[in-house]
């Protein structure tokens, strides 16, 4: 059996920070460039306050929101590809578990391949247990054996370079371009789309 592949969600698969940018300039009138989002911290890359922030987290977990979410270019195709070569592929995904059945839906309405979905709460939200819902801890992370990982996460591809021995690809965004990879240990790479991480990667784990 192949080693499963960890796939990250949000900005990875689907085009999260370009959302909240826009529900941020609509609700707020506070419109950011894409590529002037710098960090995760909603006050520095919104310029938001706690109230704005939590009010703006609640709108991007609606339902309906998180439904309308597009695909980022080329994910599609590329889940497809590493699925028809015999991928082992795992969504590991930072999103309160409460959202499990929309972002299955997702999933299903862009037939996006995958053999499992894992909750992490990868920032110490403090996500409590759902009936049903997988979650796993970041330590529990670490002790899997994957093949390879793609986050867009600066925290997590620096936790998982300390903490594991696996291939790890932070997939370009504007908030994780502070980190160099090249200072990290060996098997860490950037890499820029999706056709990028394929000609990289063409079948992990198989």
């Amino acid at each position: 059996m192949s080693i499963p592949v960890y796939i990250d969600f949000d900005d990875v698969l689907c085009e999260s920070a370009r959302t909240l940018a826009t529900i941020a300039g609509a609700r707020y009138g506070k419109p950011v460039n894409f590529e002037d989002i710098h960090s995760f911290d909603l006050n520095r890359s919104f310029g938001l306050n706690l109230r704005e922030q939590e009010d703006l987290m609640g709108l991007f977990h609606d339902e309906e929101m998180l439904a309308s979410i597009p695909p980022i270019p080329d994910a599609i195709a590329g889940m497809q590809a590493w699925a028809a070569a015999g991928c082992r592929l795992e969504i590991v995904t930072g999103r309160p578990p409460i959202t499990q059945a929309v972002s299955l839906a997702w999933l299903q309405s862009y037939d996006v391949p995958y053999d499992g979905i894992t909750f992490v709460d990868k920032y110490q939200r403090g996500h409590g247990p759902v009936n049903g819902v997988q979650q796993r801890t970041l330590a529990e992370v670490a002790a899997c054996d994957y093949a390879l990982v793609v986050d867009d996460s600066p925290e997590m591809i620096l936790y998982l370079a300390k903490a594991t021995h696996f291939p790890l690809v932070l997939f370009d965004r504007p908030w994780n371009r502070g980190v160099d990879v090249t200072t990290l240990r060996n098997g860490v790479a950037r890499h820029v789309g999706w056709k990028a991480l394929q000609a990289a990667y063409p079948a992990p784990g198989v």
